[in-house]
């Protein structure tokens, strides 16, 4: 392979990565709805379940970064942003331990405060950081061997991303996302009929931010001006860039619609009566459609911000700046063994997880 068909294979591995690290956010959407009404007894329940869940959801968080940091120099310029998104992810994992082994009331409560924090911070800052693949971020890059950022989430010398409406809009799309997901994943685990009532009532409020909040984040995104490559590290602006990819890229637009379509029937599945005549096979209908979705959707995304002469990672203070697969990729000797490690490891992964659920259904 070459090295133009490594990086392009690279970027490929790791969209799929960051699409299934995205659906596993529903921990997080578990966490951020502790503190509503519901019983000592539901809330255990629930607080239970996220634990048992959040292992996966970290495993594929620390394997997004690791392919991302070590592979792409130019996640280096995300240095200050992923300590404090690593922070907000590895707090929780002390909280429930913490949640577990503690009898005091009023400590429990506080345990579940900070929960609540990170279950909103976690999806909220990882939208907003990924949004930067469309909307840009203040950073300059004198040589791509020292590459110089601004990318803080407290202050920054150039414009903060968190100035910008489109970057909130997605970062709340994205905890809504979780949220809804939550939801549904519950809905498939826990069979009490009082907690399965209360998810019901937080799906339609969730459900219907989500697709207010989506619906503003694809008009930002389409409408948006990005950068088109014209020759070695030079670009120039175009309007309704992403638009335009859509459009140039088939694949792309296919799972967009694809995906928001699988969406859609997750969440009618979720209001159907299909879960009083076919209690298990409505939930597991209904989370599997969500799931699909969601992957096919952040697909597109990475889809769209990695080819078709597009920089993944625009600088809004010096055009000349932003970074492609292209000029911000490791050697290729690195990448060759990256994506060949890689791939082995998802294909053997699915395989036995497949022949582990092959076994479990026989028996």
């Amino acid at each position: 392979m070459t090295l133009s068909s490594l990086q392009i294979a690279w970027w490929a591995i790791i969209s799929l990565v960051g699409a299934l690290h995205f659906f596993l956010l529903f921990p997080f959407g578990i966490q951020s709805m502790l503190l509503q009404r519901m019983t000592e007894t539901g809330r255990k329940m629930v607080v239970h379940r996220a634990a048992n869940d959040y292992e996966y959801m970290w495993t594929i968080m620390l394997m997004y970064q690791m392919m991302s940091c070590i592979v792409f120099s130019a996640f280096s310029v995300l240095t200050e942003a992923w300590i404090a998104l690593d922070f907000v992810f590895l707090l929780p994992i002390v909280l429930f331990w913490l949640r577990k082994h503690l009898n005091d009331v009023t400590a429990r409560k506080v345990v579940d405060v900070l929960l609540t924090i990170c279950g909103v911070l976690g999806p909220f800052l990882l939208g907003c950081f990924t949004s930067c693949y469309f909307f840009g971020n203040a950073f300059t890059i004198s040589d791509m061997s020292d590459i110089e950022g601004t990318f803080e989430w407290v202050e920054v010398s150039g414009p903060s991303i968190f100035g910008d409406w489109r970057v909130v809009a997605f970062g709340l799309m994205i905890m809504a996302l979780s949220r809804m997901q939550a939801n549904l994943w519950l809905l498939w685990k826990i069979k009490e009929p009082e907690i399965r009532l209360w998810n019901r009532k937080q799906l339609r409020l969730n459900a219907c931010l989500f697709v207010v909040l989506f619906v503003v984040a694809m008009y930002a995104i389409l409408a948006a001006n990005g950068y088109q490559i014209i020759g070695d590290n030079k670009f120039e602006v175009v309007a309704n860039k992403f638009l335009y990819n859509y459009l140039d890229l088939p694949v792309a637009l296919a799972c967009l619609l694809l995906g928001v379509t699988m969406i859609c029937v997750g969440i009618w599945l979720g209001f159907s009566p299909l879960y009083s005549s076919r209690p298990r096979g409505g939930e597991r209908a209904a989370i599997f459609h969500s799931f699909m979705g969601t992957v096919l959707v952040i697909t597109s995304f990475f889809i769209v911000v990695g080819f078709n002469e597009t920089p993944f990672f625009p600088s809004s203070v010096d055009m000349n700046s932003s970074m492609t697969i292209y000029n911000s990729s490791a050697s290729e000797d690195v990448l060759r063994n990256a994506v060949y490690v890689f791939a082995a490891i998802i294909v053997f992964g699915c395989g036995f997880a497949g022949l582990i659920r092959w076994g479990v259904r026989r028996r």
